[in-house]
C-alpha cells in the first residue's frame, strides 16, 4: 500500500492534517454557508422536476374515478382497537394517527379494501 506522505518532506505534517479534520474548524477566509446547489431531489433523466399530480375529476381530469370502500370507517375503528390493545402507541394518539393514515395520505380506498385489519 502506498504512503500518503510525500517523500520530499514538502507536504503537511500529521498534526497539520489532523487540525484540518477537526469538526467546526474552517480554513482562514472560508465561510460555512448554505450550499449553492439545489436541495430538491428529482428522478434522473425525467427532465421534469415538478411533482406529478393526477388532477381530480372534471375538466382536464384523468378520467379515473376512485372506487369507494364502504367498510372503511368500520375497518378504521377495528384498526384503532387493535393498536390500543397492543399498546403500540400512547392511547391519546391512536385516533389522530389512524385518521391521518386513512384520510390524509391520499391512499386509494382499494388499498384498504384489500388489506386486513391486522396488516
Amino acid at each position: 500500500m502506498a504512503s500518503s506522505t510525500p517523500l520530499n518532506g514538502s507536504g503537511p505534517t500529521g498534526a497539520q492534517v489532523a487540525a484540518h479534520k477537526l469538526l467546526g474548524q474552517n480554513l482562514p477566509g472560508q465561510t460555512r454557508g448554505p450550499s449553492p446547489h439545489a436541495t430538491h431531489l428529482s428522478i434522473p433523466g425525467s427532465g421534469n422536476s415538478t411533482p406529478r399530480i393526477i388532477p381530480q375529476e372534471g375538466a382536464g381530469g384523468s378520467g379515473y374515478v376512485a372506487p369507494v370502500f364502504e367498510g372503511k370507517e368500520k375497518q378504521m375503528e377495528a384498526v384503532m382497537d387493535g393498536i390500543e390493545e397492543k399498546g403500540f402507541m400512547p392511547p391519546e394518539l391512536v385516533e389522530a394517527e389512524t385518521r391521518w393514515f386513512y384520510d390524509q395520505l391520499g391512499i386509494d380506498d382499494m388499498y384498504f379494501a384489500t388489506e386486513t385489519v391486522e396488516a
